[in-house]
């Protein structure tokens, strides 16, 4: 059985796409698969919207899964709140950053904040960047693993949430994070 009838059959048996770093070279794979299961707007960052098989984790995946219950909603913010909130959160994201760097050896790691610019830099495993958007009352990160989204505050649960998928700035970051230095990592934002 070929790599591609064998996530055909999977996907088929299952109800479920796998999203892994194979996948992402063969776009037209995915599509198919999609297609094949009935499904539509699963490209990577609306994969919280399938089911995701369990499978092992690789160094670079994309899987993000609907399983969490907190719904979050965007709250009304005036803009002395919302900068308030952002800035906050990005000393807080830069501190954790800078003392996670005295803890780990990374060739290439860095952290720099600047004019409302969190730039976090990995060495190999690449860079992100997060961003305030005062315009729109949002943060804006970059990630090298999943790309790029923005992020809604919700005051209720005093957490920033990317409104597509439901997820969380911190739980993003923590996830990444650990897989790329292979160690436990907790951001709280």
């Amino acid at each position: 059985m070929s790599f591609l009838s064998s996530i055909h059959t999977l996907a088929r048996r299952s109800r479920s796409v796998i999203f892994l770093p194979e996948l992402y070279q063969r776009w037209s794979t995915l599509r198919a698969t999609s297609r094949l299961l009935g499904l539509r707007n699963t490209l990577p960052w609306n994969m919280g919207k399938v089911g995701i098989l369990s499978v092992p984790v690789h160094k670079y995946c994309r899987c993000y899964s609907s399983s969490e219950k907190i719904h979050y909603e965007i709250s009304e913010l005036s803009p002395n709140a919302y900068h308030n909130f952002a800035e906050e959160t990005m000393q807080r994201l830069t501190g954790y950053f800078d003392e996670l760097g005295d803890t780990i050896e990374l060739d290439g790691y860095d952290v720099e904040y600047s004019s409302g610019v969190l730039t976090l830099k990995l060495g190999s495993y690449g860079t992100y960047v997060i961003n305030k958007q005062p315009p729109n009352k949002q943060i804006w990160l970059s990630s090298p693993i999943s790309g790029p989204k923005r992020y809604e505050y919700d005051s209720r649960h005093k957490k920033w949430f990317y409104h597509r998928d439901n997820t969380t700035l911190d739980g993003l970051l923590n996830s990444e994070l650990s897989t790329i230095l292979n160690r436990n990592i907790k951001v709280q934002t």
